[in-house]
């Protein structure tokens, strides 16, 4: 149990979180460009070869553009996600997930929804999307309520999750789950603990810019 608390801490380190570069968006005439952008999009919109581009401008400043790329991205649902997530491994959940946050924009709302389902499966399986959609921190009061939860397969998953979040919230959850009843959910919230304190102690040690 400990190593999966381990592999969840380093996917959450792993994340790359660098938006993709528009480079349209920066031409010499922002006018010209985003009305030629708008084109393209309307054009190509739902074609898997234009994916790449599409995803490029849900970066783009004018809404309209991103309205449109949302559009053409509209597979990546958190329907269909939903409905697909058991059945892709943890790279293919991390890369699909943080994309269906981007385009469906009803998404955090339905996975919020999934919190709180009263299966126990549906909970974990909440936790994992959360993690795999970069979205623990939009999810924290789910993740943490969890703590609660009366079955010790579920706040295991929870202090999981909870350790991508290094918030006062998060570790006040994690202090209340050392004396939890389940043995092995006390040693993970006291793992994670540990990592955040000992995070804390290095960067208090680096020296000053």
């Amino acid at each position: 149990m400990a190593a999966d608390i381990s592999t969840t801490q380093d996917r959450c380190a792993a994340r790359d979180r660098t938006p993709a570069n528009d480079a349209a968006c920066r031409e010499s005439q922002p006018g010209l460009s985003r009305l030629r952008e708008r084109d393209a999009v309307d054009r190509h919109a739902g074609t898997p070869g234009d994916w790449p581009r599409l995803i490029q401008l849900l970066d783009s400043p004018d809404e309209a553009i991103r309205e449109a790329a949302r559009s053409g991205l509209a597979e990546f649902s958190f329907d269909r996600f939903l409905v697909e997530f058991d059945r892709l491994d943890e790279s293919l959940q991390a890369t699909t997930g943080t994309l269906v946050k981007r385009v469906d924009q009803t998404a955090l709302r339905q996975l919020a929804a999934e919190f709180n389902s009263p299966s126990a499966a549906r909970q974990r399986r909440a936790v994992d999307m959360a993690i795999a959609m970069d979205a623990v921190n939009e999810m924290e009061p789910e993740i943490t309520a969890l703590g609660e939860s009366p079955d010790h397969t579920v706040r295991l998953a929870a202090v999981g999750a909870m350790s991508c979040c290094n918030t006062r919230r998060t570790r006040t959850a994690l202090e209340g789950l050392l004396t939890d009843r389940s043995a092995v959910v006390r040693e993970a919230a006291e793992g994670v603990l540990q990592t955040f304190a000992s995070r804390q102690s290095e960067a208090s040690e680096l020296p000053a810019a």
